[in-house]
């Protein structure tokens, strides 16, 4: 289906994962961990589930986002994405489509713009080291 969607909007695709193999010249297939700040770099979009790491990882590489949360959190990163103006409105899983699929990555690229892209990736900080003052901040001494 990815793969379909992707060609359907013009473009080649990378999934990572479960993916089976693919004949398809415009699918890369990786299987096993995916070093995703390296990655997510050099894509015109990314389409994933939502989840918080994932998408701080996309708003820092500065690319507009396709979410397709199935749980928790996911929905509301989604929305947020949207309403921010960083990638397309979540696609629901269910009665997911290559065409909605399709879709969602031309609205997502088409409806970005790269400016507020590198605006949202200039604000992303490492939450640890303002943990880290906040709860040293309590500790007792």
């Amino acid at each position: 289906m990815v793969a379909e969607a992707a060609r359907g909007a013009g473009l080649r695709a990378v999934i990572a994962g479960a993916a089976g193999p693919s004949d398809d010249d415009d699918v890369l297939h990786l299987d096993g961990p995916v070093p995703h700040p390296r990655l997510f770099g050099r894509c015109a979009c990314v389409v994933h589930h939502g989840g918080a790491g994932t998408t701080i990882t996309a708003l820092r590489a500065a690319v507009p986002q396709v979410v397709v949360p199935y749980v928790a959190d996911q929905h509301f990163h989604g929305r947020v994405l949207h309403e921010q103006g960083l990638g397309a409105p979540p696609v629901k899983r269910r009665g997911l489509t290559p065409a909605r699929l399709s879709a969602a990555l031309r609205a997502a690229i088409d409806g970005t713009d790269a400016d507020t892209l590198r605006a949202a990736a200039a604000k992303v900080v490492d939450g640890v080291p303002e943990t880290v003052r906040a709860l040293a901040a309590f500790a007792p001494r």
